[in-house]
Parts: structure tokens; sequence; C-alpha cells
């Protein structure tokens, strides 16, 4: 016991002599381990940079977490304490009214209806690039719609696209995409839609085009009756189409379909079969109305451990 005694009592001495040597040969010994890069920053953040082409945020949540983010990666050698006053633009959407501005509104009733009536219109493309099934307007309790499918072809591939006018979006910020969709005769997805900004409005151009699939955001069918139709139904809400903001852009509905049952013995079963039937009716794109657009400028602190948390408004 006593040997442990003195063998703590020697440590602490040894301790003890290395403060007084590190105290005597260092300046400034006891603010070493103090924080020492203890900063202001000021930011202006271009919205455009962190939101996929959108000017401005219209979520103050979104918009203090992504400011947070920017901070810990733009500041990695800052000490707890640092501040940044971050300025962003915001638009205040619960300030918005007054009428939607609508860029598209398509309900096929000025066009004739029937079997082999290809739907025409002025400025829209209506091409199938691999055969020649095409899009068709047609009617049904007093109602018209465009319609396509690929039954009833001998070994026929159909890719059939039915592509708007061009849509002026340069002064747009969030304008919406929505429409009504029915599928008939379930045999398997074949529709798409697809956005170009480069897009020249010719047959010719389609394959040429860059076209951006945004058939995920519509939530299309991904069944349906396999023995008949169902009901023209809006998809389930408007899809964004923010990214493509300040651009001139079309919108395509392409279907993809094959038909194979006249050699295959196994008839409507064929599981190679595609040749859903789709229809869609009342395409609109629009947006809200635009609100102020203000300039935010907010202190954010450095807590440490790569976290910077909003602390106030600057006025």
């Amino acid at each position: 016991m006593k040997k442990l005694s003195l063998i703590l009592a020697s440590m602490l001495l040894i301790l003890a002599s290395c403060d007084k040597y590190n105290e005597r040969n260092f300046t400034d010994y006891e603010n070493l381990s103090r924080p020492k890069n203890i900063t202001h920053y000021n930011d202006t953040l271009k919205s455009n940079e962190y939101l996929g082409g959108a000017r401005y945020f219209t979520d103050i949540d979104l918009a203090r977490d992504t400011m947070s983010s920017i901070l810990v990666k733009k500041y990695i050698a800052c000490d707890s304490g640092s501040t940044a006053n971050v300025t962003y633009n915001f638009m205040d959407m619960s300030q918005i009214a007054g009428d939607p501005v609508s860029y598209l509104f398509e309900t096929f009733e000025a066009h004739d209806a029937g079997s082999g009536s290809y739907v025409e219109m002025t400025d829209w493309t209506n091409k199938d690039i691999i055969n020649d099934r095409l899009w068709e307007c047609r009617t049904f309790s007093n109602n018209k719609y465009a319609q396509i499918t690929a039954n009833g072809n001998t070994n026929m591939v159909v890719s059939s696209y039915l592509i708007t006018s061009e849509l002026d979006f340069t002064d747009a910020i969030d304008p919406e995409l929505a429409f009504d969709i029915c599928v008939g005769y379930w045999t398997a997805a074949c529709l798409k839609v697809l956005v170009s900004s480069n897009f020249d409005g010719t047959a010719n151009g389609i394959e040429s085009a860059t076209w951006t699939d945004i058939s995920a955001d519509c939530g299309l069918p991904t069944t349906g009756n396999p023995s008949g139709y169902g009901v023209l139904t809006p998809i389930e809400s408007p899809v964004s189409l923010a990214a493509f903001a300040g651009k001139k852009v079309h919108i395509a509905f392409v279907y993809d379909g094959e038909e194979t049952k006249n050699d295959n013995p196994l008839g409507q079963n064929d599981p190679a079969r595609k040749t859903t039937t789709y229809q869609i009716d009342n395409l609109s794109v629009q947006e809200k109305p635009a609100g102020t657009i203000t300039e935010r400028t907010e202190k954010y602190l450095y807590q440490g451990n790569w976290r910077w948390i909003y602390v106030s408004d600057v006025r």
C-alpha cells in the first residue's frame, strides 16, 4: 500500500513539473487548446445553384436546412462560436393571390373524333418513329380524348409520340402539368411522359432531341382492367416543371407497345404483348400567380461537430 502511494505521488509530481516546463517554454500555453478560428462570414447564395434551376426558395425550413448544409461544406476550418450571415431569395407562397398563368389547356373537343381521326393540331407532332400507329381522337359519352393502342396489328412494334406545341417558360417559376388518364385491356405499362428543351418541333427531330423522363412524377397506372376500360381520372397531383423554368419546352406522351398475338398460340395471354390502350384528356400546364420575391438575410451559428444552426433574421 505504501509502495502504491509513493508511485501515485511521483506521477503527480511529474505532471506538475510538465506544466511548469510548458509554461516556461511555450508562450501563451494556457490558450493553446482554446478555439482560435472563431470567424464571422457574410454570404449571398443563389438559390438556383442549390434548387435545380429554381431562382428562389418557397419553403423556409428547406431554405434553412440547405443553408446549414452549404455552410458545413464551405467553412470546414472554423471553430465553435463562428457565425455567418447568409442572404438568399425567398417567396412567401401564403401571400399569393390571383388567377393562374396558363401555358396549355387541351380538351380535344374541337377535334374530329373517330377511328382513323388522327390528332392533328397546329404546332403539335403526332408520329410513330417505328411504324404508323398514331394517336387518334376518340369520343365516349359526349367527351373527346386522345387514344393510342398497339392492339389489333400483326407483329407490330409501336413507338408513337404525341408532342405538344412549344411552351414558353422564359418567365416561368414553377409551372405544373396535369392531365386525366384512363387505361383499357391492360397487358403491360406502355406510356412515358417526356420533356425536351431542344426539340425542334419536327417529326424528324424527335430522335435527335434530348428528352427528360418525368413519368415517375406523373403516377401513371401500373395495372388495369385486362378485359375492359377504366374511367378517365386526373393524375394524383400536378407535376412540377420548375426544373425547366427559363426554357422553351415540348411535352411528349410516348406509347411504346408491341403486338405479338397473331404468331403466338397463347394469344391474349401472351406475356410478351404490350397492347394496353391509353386515353388522355384535359392536358393542362398552369402556374400559380407569382408573389413578391424578397431577399432574406439570416444569422447562423456554428456549434461544432459539423453543425450550423439558424439563430435569427438580420434586419
